[in-house]
């Protein structure tokens, strides 16, 4: 299935060509305005059919093996619901392609998920069955747009009684767009209402994680308050870089919070990368730095 989200070039020239000339049976729906990737992807989730989901963002390249991977994996561990598949930004040799596949129960599938290793709660890299998200009417909300992907994983994965497999290959790879209009813009009221966003996210991702019949650790919750604290420490570095001190300073107490009960245990999580970890310290020492700043 393919979804035309209202382009104003030849692409859906070009998908109607596809359809026509492929041997598969492609369903092709059609926005006549551009309507964001929630409903499109709603408006998808209307007319699936088929027994797995997978989902491939327009930008990016799937390698041939990619759903036979994933497919493979799921019908290899019937215990799981959920497969994952590597991914990268890069063409070249990845160790990656050497490592093993990991077999995750559910409460670690659910710290993978959000914690800041290479499964996270990217859409791409996943493979889910359809009977699963049309028994738990899952969908994606149509007023978050930073982290609309893992707040759809999460969500599913809060209702199902299942670990996750990962199979750290490659297999898909992710081209960043440079162009896009989050990445350039960094007004105050985008800074604003990104981290925002990002807040009410998690807020949604915590509350559906308590109410799940079957009950996640407290570890992951304290893994899902790192994540919360961390885009506020992020917020008020922004802020004082964009010399708003007073705004910032408003949301001390959070860092200090963040500080006093949950970075050490970001430091020793194995469910963070090295390479999150040091970016999450750098954003809280920035942030500690311009609140002492602004008490001066």
């Amino acid at each position: 299935m393919i979804v035309n989200d209202g382009s104003t070039d030849e692409s859906l020239t070009i998908i109607k060509n596809y359809k026509n000339n492929s041997k598969y049976d492609v369903t092709v729906l059609n926005n006549e305005k551009n309507m964001g990737v929630s409903y499109s992807r709603n408006e998808a989730l209307k007319k699936v059919y088929g027994e797995f989901l997978t989902f491939l963002d327009a930008d990016d390249v799937m390698l041939k093996n990619h759903i036979n991977v994933l497919v493979d994996l799921l019908k290899k561990y019937d215990n799981v619901r959920i497969a994952v598949s590597g991914g990268s930004k890069h063409l070249k040799f990845n160790f990656d392609n050497f490592k093993k596949v990991n077999l995750y129960d559910r409460n670690d599938g659910f710290c993978e998920l959000i914690g800041g290793n290479a499964i996270q709660g990217f859409l791409w890299n996943k493979i889910f069955y359809v009977e699963d998200i049309k028994k738990y009417n899952i969908k994606f909300d149509d007023e978050i747009y930073m982290g609309e992907d893992l707040l759809f994983v999460c969500q599913l994965y809060s209702k199902l009684n299942s670990g996750l497999v990962y199979s750290p290959h490659i297999t898909y790879y992710y081209r960043p767009n440079q162009n896009s209009a989050l990445r350039k813009s960094q007004t105050i009221d985008v800074i604003k209402g990104k981290s925002k966003n990002w807040l009410k996210t998690y807020n949604i991702i915590i509350k559906d994680a308590k109410n799940s019949t079957n009950e996640f650790s407290n570890y992951a919750f304290k893994l899902l308050s790192i994540q919360y604290y961390v885009q506020i420490n992020e917020l008020i570095y922004r802020l004082c870089k964009e010399n708003h001190d007073q705004d910032a300073l408003k949301f001390k107490s959070y860092l200090f919070i963040f500080l006093r009960n949950y970075f050490f245990i970001l430091l020793f999580s194995k469910f963070f990368s090295v390479k999150e970890k040091i970016r999450y310290t750098l954003f809280t020492l920035y942030s500690l730095i311009y609140v002492f700043r602004g008490k001066l």
